[in-house]
């Protein structure tokens, strides 16, 4: 069977097929909430969301061998926030991609 032949007999799905490029400045997209809430707001179905950064007088020490690895670092403390099993594997899965994407 050729690849014309296979493409004219099979039907895969009646579902549209979308194909999104996440750009390079835009790591929000790189997981499935931050491409749901992307989604969302483009469709009109919901707002963009709103978050406040307020300063929490906590300090991150970073010791000079790993500055020499990673010299810069960014950390949020997030408040109000319930995790389960399912949500913290999901933050993890974040972090991996960022890791190896732009920490590259």
């Amino acid at each position: 069977m050729t690849q014309g032949e296979l493409k004219s007999n099979t039907k895969l799905s009646d579902e549209p097929l979308w194909k999104i490029e996440v750009p390079a400045n835009r790591y929000d997209l790189v997981c499935l909430e931050g491409l749901g809430i992307a989604l969302k707001t483009f469709l009109g179905l919901s707002e963009m969301p709103k978050y406040s950064l307020k300063p929490s007088g906590e300090r991150v020490i970073i010791k000079k061998s790993t500055e020499k690895i990673r010299p810069f670092i960014v950390c949020a403390i997030l408040r109000n926030i319930t995790f389960t099993e399912e949500s913290l594997l999901r933050i993890i899965e974040l972090q991996d991609k960022l890791h190896g994407t732009i920490c590259k």
